[in-house]
Formats: C-alpha cells, structure tokens, sequence
C-alpha cells in the first residue's frame, strides 16, 4: 500500500524538488519519529522526516 501511494505522489514530488532547486539557496530539517508496528509495538529503528524550503517570501501553490 506505501509503495503505490508514493507512486501517485511521484509527479508531485517531481514539481516540487524542480521548483526547489531553482532557488539561491535551501533549508532543511532532520527530525526523527516514532514508527508503530502493525501490531501496535513501537518500532526498533530511527525513522526520519526532512523538510525542505527555499527561504523566499514566494508563494507557490500546487493545484
């Protein structure tokens, strides 16, 4: 199911890292989060969430 949703998310992703890198420069942050199991148990590994901007004031907006 994880994998076929990012599939459709694919051309989404693609727009956003073009326009991303166009800009001067890029800020990003790491942040760790808990993963549950299916079985409901905390996962044993680190998972990880970047966030990525361009720092401009512009506004772009994906419709």
């Amino acid at each position: 199911m994880t994998v076929r949703v990012a599939n459709e998310f694919e051309l989404v992703y693609k727009i956003m890292k073009k326009e991303l890198i166009k800009r001067n420069y890029i800020q990003a942050d790491e942040t760790t989060l808990k993963v549950l199991e299916k079985n409901g148990d905390e996962s044993r590994t680190k998972h990880y969430m970047w966030l990525y901007k361009n720092g401009t004031n512009i506004n772009m907006e994906l419709i």
